[in-house]
């Protein structure tokens, strides 16, 4: 992951069927950090989401759900 703006951070995913990046998002906050639309992490992404924690996964569209399950499986957070 990345800091792109403080306590925003993002990671991407390459999607071979669209031939481009799609990205996830995770904001720091000191009420319980939020998830919007996460995509496939890498290992080394899933592990930094993990030791953060997630509180709360924003879903803006279906696609995300796969990947949503994979980050609630090691996080526990509400969706």
């Amino acid at each position: 992951m990345r800091e792109i703006l403080s306590n925003i951070f993002t990671w991407t995913w390459f999607s071979e069927p669209h031939g481009y990046n799609f990205n996830g998002y995770l904001i720091r906050h000191a009420e319980g950090n939020l998830c919007i639309d996460p995509v496939q992490p890498s290992d080394e992404d899933l592990a930094e989401i993990a030791r953060v924690g997630v509180a709360t996964i924003l879903l803006t569209n279906r696609n995300h759900s796969r990947s949503a399950n994979i980050v609630r499986a090691r996080t526990a957070p509400r969706r």
